[in-house]
């Protein structure tokens, strides 16, 4: 007879056996499609903005389908450069991932709501998305999508007049992209921080910066980027009052578009500065008609340096009455007011996930409950109407053993996974009963029966042999992956092969915590630094194990074949009284 520990171990190991099937489910061939036009977004954005468009949306009949279809289009939309002023494709997105698990894909529908508003000038809306989609990169640890929306969050600053916020993410733009090893991201990231700098009047930090940025990358194949760097050159110059620098970079501008207004008012006003007048008349004349508010004021400048009072005053009504004007309309927007909304929306949400995770384990425990009552009752309902005792139920199980060995002799492989699958069923709840029935105190019976579960779980959490036996189940069930595993990563610690084991066998992060006898940010913890090396290794089974360990997904659902189905394993478990 097995005693009552190993019965119930038994139980446990067919409640895992179930619970490992839902791991295997593929995803949809839908969401795979869906999933390689975003990836291709990032290295061929016209072709993936081409295959978006050739899909009908109507396919896309789930919310999930319709989430990650109205995110991959605003991403294709604006990777060509393709501005929207209206969150209706976003929304879709945006409402779906905010309920979901999936952070990868609701910090990006944070991020191109941002750049909705943004290209909306609703610059306090933008700055809330940006600041959610940075946090979020943070918590799933992705430096590119940090640096993008820190990068955004710095013009939000820079056009809100308020340089030393712009600095501070400017930096942290600049620190995230390199992280993520994005060159070509990494070199606009440094202009921003340039720029940032000049408008602060720390002009020798950007000069430093540009004119590293340009010597080591001699070879800037963007003439956008060349040109934007030589203009801020040249301005910062200027701003130092190094005239003939300032010329001499401003002659070495080509600027794409074939406009140089904006490069030629810096031409007369330096030759101005020099004691040129007469070039930097010419110059302002030839601009007369430019409409740039950069030139007027460098018109004003030139005519003041001239003593062209009337001019002058002119001009200088005219840029007072145009920034005037952009002044009130950022104003309008309260960045200060902003930030403080953030912070008690973020606040509120915490509650209300501590709430609904807290309701959902009453609601779990408190169904529980009732199933085990339901059973209980139905068991005691079944022997009241059929009045057999329960010695009787105990003969009837050893008549079906019975009839189950006769059935070995005559198919052995077959009968033995019929007396594993049955005798893993009923075991646990027929031991309850039979502790109920042996115990007149249901006090007692009830506190042996926890007795047992507790004991159950040490030997689950604490016994080798007991863990080399799970160790043989989950390999006999899933084709061997634990072995795979640690054969894959020979040098890790043993908590981290238990902790692996216990995800592929369906416990959750609660469970685990108290396998392990610490806190569920504890297995948080660990659990992301074995991602992180199953990420960072070459291992053909990469995908499979980061499917065990998020069954829910990360970036994108993984296959495998866990929960394929396998022939029956009965292990020898044993755990000592």
């Amino acid at each position: 007879m097995l005693t009552f520990n190993r019965k119930l171990l038994l139980t446990l190991t067919s409640i895992i056996a179930i619970t490992i099937m839902p791991a295997c489910k593929h995803d949809s061939k839908e969401i795979n499609e869906l999933l390689k036009i975003e990836k291709l977004n990032e290295s061929d954005p016209k072709a993936a903005l081409e295959l978006i468009d050739s899909i009908q949306p109507e396919k896309y009949n789930t919310p999930k389908l319709k989430a990650l279809y109205s995110l991959v289009k605003s991403q294709a939309l604006d990777k060509n450069l393709i501005l929207l002023n209206s969150d209706s494709i976003i929304s879709v997105a945006r409402q779906y991932y905010e309920d979901s698990p999936d952070k990868y894909h609701r910090m990006k529908s944070e991020y191109y709501y941002g750049m909705i508003n943004l290209n909306s000038e609703k610059l306090d809306t933008a700055l809330l998305a940006f600041l959610k989609a940075y946090d979020l990169g943070k918590e799933i640890k992705d430096y590119f999508w940090q640096g993008m929306a820190a990068s955004k969050m710095t013009d939000i600053f820079t056009r809100n007049y308020d340089g030393q916020q712009a600095l501070e993410f400017a930096k942290i733009s600049l620190s995230c992209l390199r992280k993520a090893g994005k060159s070509e991201y990494v070199n606009y990231a440094l202009l921003d921080l340039a720029t940032t700098y000049h408008n602060i009047d720390y002009s020798d930090s950007c000069i430093n910066i540009v004119r590293n940025l340009l010597e080591n990358n001699s070879m800037i194949s963007d003439p956008w980027f060349e040109c934007e760097a030589k203009e801020l050159l040249a301005i910062a110059y200027i701003q130092k009052e190094e005239y003939a620098k300032a010329l001499k970079t401003l002659n070495e501008i080509s600027r794409p578009d074939g406009n140089e207004s904006v490069k030629k008012a810096y031409e007369a006003l330096a030759y101005s500065k020099l004691g040129n007048t007469k070039r930097g008349i010419a110059i302002i004349n030839c601009l007369s008609d430019s409409n740039s508010i950069i030139s007027d004021y460098l018109k004003y400048e030139l005519y003041d340096e001239l003593n062209y009072q009337n001019e002058a005053f002119k001009l200088l009504k005219l840029l007072y009455e145009e920034s005037d004007e952009k002044l009130r309309k950022n104003f309008t927007s309260n960045i200060s007011v902003t930030l403080l909304k953030y912070n008690i929306t973020e606040q509120q949400l915490q509650k209300a996930n501590i709430a609904k995770y807290r309701y959902r384990a009453i609601y779990i425990a408190t169904a529980s409950i009732l199933v085990i009552l339901i059973v209980i009752m139905a068991f005691f309902n079944y022997s009241k109407k059929q009045k057999i005792k329960n010695q009787e139920l105990v003969d009837s199980a050893k008549t079906l053993n019975d009839r189950l060995f006769d059935i070995t002799q005559n198919n052995k492989r077959l009968a033995n996974s019929i007396y594993s699958l049955l005798s893993t069923q009923f075991t646990g709840v027929n031991e309850a009963c039979q502790t109920l029935y042996e115990h007149e105190n249901v006090d007692k019976a009830k506190k042996k029966i926890a007795q047992n579960m507790l004991k159950l779980i040490h030997s689950i959490s604490e016994d080798n042999e007991t863990i080399h036996e799970l160790e043989k189940l989950l390999d006999h069930h899933c084709n061997h992956v634990f072995s795979k595993f640690k054969s894959d990563f020979q040098d890790m610690k043993n908590d981290d092969y238990r902790l692996f084991l216990y995800s592929a066998l369906g416990f959750d992060n609660v469970a685990i915590s108290k396998f392990f006898n610490t806190t569920v940010k504890g297995v948080y913890g660990r659990r992301d630094r074995i991602k992180n090396r199953i990420l960072g290794s070459d291992t053909e089974n990469k995908d499979k194990y980061i499917a065990i360990l998020y069954p829910q997904g990360l970036k994108h659902k993984y296959e495998g074949n866990i929960g394929e189905n396998q022939k029956l394993y009965r292990p020898n478990i044993k755990i000592s009284d």
